[in-house]
């Protein structure tokens, strides 16, 4: 256990500026947690599409038809990510039909475990590169940022 505290204390930041990129790090991941619970609609601009196509593939059980009949549909993305979310919200017993914002709000929490996935994978690879902590603290605000 004093291994696991030791090793805490050194990942630490040893300045002001590694401080206040820590700070803001953190403040910025309280604000996408609290983002994430948001009564928004569409807090992106394309959270009701990906919600729609979710809905079209649930009631049509596809989501391409034949594009020379009517009704036409263009999905902007490949379909994985609705195929997956709408797995997720049938064990999760989500209607997507009637409970619009617990399944944006599901979509939107599933979103952000992929990112902090995705920021600990880019966190290992600029430890590799750089040993300066205050360089891996602006990195990360700035992914999460975008």
């Amino acid at each position: 256990m004093p291994d696991f505290i030791s090793k805490i204390k050194n990942s630490l930041p040893d300045s002001f500026s590694g401080w206040l990129f820590f700070c803001l790090l953190f403040y910025m991941l309280f604000v996408r947690i609290v983002y994430i619970y948001s009564y928004s609609i569409d807090l992106a601009g394309m959270e009701f599409s990906f919600l729609y196509q979710i809905q079209v593939i649930e009631k049509y059980h596809k989501l391409y038809s034949n594009p020379d009949q009517f009704p036409f549909y263009i999905a902007f993305y490949p379909p994985l990510y609705s195929y997956f979310m709408l797995f997720v919200m049938k064990v999760m017993q989500i209607d997507i039909f009637t409970d619009m914002h617990k399944a944006l709000t599901t979509g939107r929490s599933l979103s952000f475990l992929a990112i902090l996935f995705d920021r600990w994978i880019l966190l290992k690879i600029i430890k590799i590169f750089t040993k300066k902590q205050p360089h891996i603290y602006l990195v990360l605000l700035l992914f999460i940022l975008l």
